[in-house]
């Protein structure tokens, strides 16, 4: 599951936002480490898009499953 939270928007975080959509294509890329550990046991990695704020390229591993409103921040 993949989702900004808004905190870098508020500046406490360590990593500017855009990081997030750039770690997702890496996991869709199969360049995460879990994606070779997956190779490893067999094992599909997908992803639920639960609220990146940058729209993601389609792809078969990538669902969406965004929050409600009332849930972000």
């Amino acid at each position: 599951m993949a989702a900004d939270h808004g905190v870098a928007a508020r500046g406490t975080s360590a990593y500017p936002q855009e990081v997030t959509a750039q770690m997702v294509l890496n996991f869709l890329h199969g360049g995460a480490g879990i994606n070779v550990i997956s190779r490893q046991v067999g094992a599909r990695v997908i992803i639920v898009d639960m609220g990146v704020a940058v729209k993601l390229e389609a792809n078969p591993d990538c669902f969406p499953g965004e929050l409600p409103p009332v849930l972000r921040i």
